[in-house]
């Protein structure tokens, strides 16, 4: 039985699903503390990557409804209040930054299985957007 202590380290990106300082900080923290004679546990989540289509999607979105907004596309069209258009500049800076934090993780699987997620992630959105159209919910 270990005299040391016993750790438990709960992070979103570990390796070698991240490449990111944070992970490799959390992995170089728990090696040292294994060497040292505790007993250390990681927590991650190695799916975080999923929701990059969800970031694309909504990318998307802010960019049809600024082409509404200029007037060079008719697809987003509708009415906009100020804080939906102050709020269309808070969502494309966090896609954006989302999209490029997936990305960054370099989940190691096939490139197919990415696709396959990808598309499928999409899918779900588009069938979200499908159903928010609906009468019954878009005239509450």
């Amino acid at each position: 039985m270990s005299t040391g202590l016993r750790f438990c380290m709960v992070t979103t990106f570990y390796p070698p699903y991240s490449y990111g300082g944070d992970g490799i900080t959390v992995q170089r923290l728990a090696t040292a503390l294994v060497r040292a004679g505790h007993d250390v546990t990681v927590v991650h989540d190695a799916g975080a990557y999923a929701a990059l289509p969800i970031f694309v999607f909504w990318t998307l979105i802010v960019v049809l409804i600024w082409l509404f907004l200029l007037g060079v596309s008719r697809i987003a069209n509708g009415h906009y209040t100020i804080a939906e258009i102050i709020s269309t500049f808070v969502m494309a800076a966090s896609c954006v930054f989302g999209a490029v934090r997936a990305v960054q993780i370099g989940r190691p699987s096939p490139i197919g299985w990415r696709i396959a997620m990808f598309i499928g992630f999409a899918a779900l959105q588009l069938l979200a957007m499908w159903i928010s159209f609906t009468p019954s919910i878009a005239n509450r």
